[in-house]
């Protein structure tokens, strides 16, 4: 699994690889300018890459991760706290191949 997670307390976005698959390990973490208790994400993900966009695209981040084909389903929650989620557009992708 890849985690991205708010923490509203620290302002700060994290962006967790290192349980995606047999040879990721990376995690790596930005500052965020929070007011309140609201973030606006954009995530763009397909097969093997992961886009993050925060900040309205002050906070960016990119990885490659290399899932089994059970593991390629995108999921959200919240730890210690509730989440609202407002909006959520999906776009289907076409084969290149």
């Amino acid at each position: 699994q890849t985690l991205i997670t708010v923490d509203f307390a620290r302002k700060q976005l994290t962006f967790d690889r290192s349980g995606a698959d047999d040879c990721s390990t990376t995690v790596k973490s930005c500052g965020l300018k929070l007011e309140g208790h609201r973030a606006k994400l954009r995530l763009f993900s397909d097969t093997c890459s992961i886009e993050l966009f925060a900040d309205e695209g002050r906070a960016c981040m990119s990885n490659l991760i290399y899932p089994t084909h059970d593991g390629q389903r995108n999921t959200m929650h919240s730890v210690d706290g509730a989440t609202a989620v407002t909006y959520v557009k999906t776009w289907p992708m076409k084969n290149i191949w």
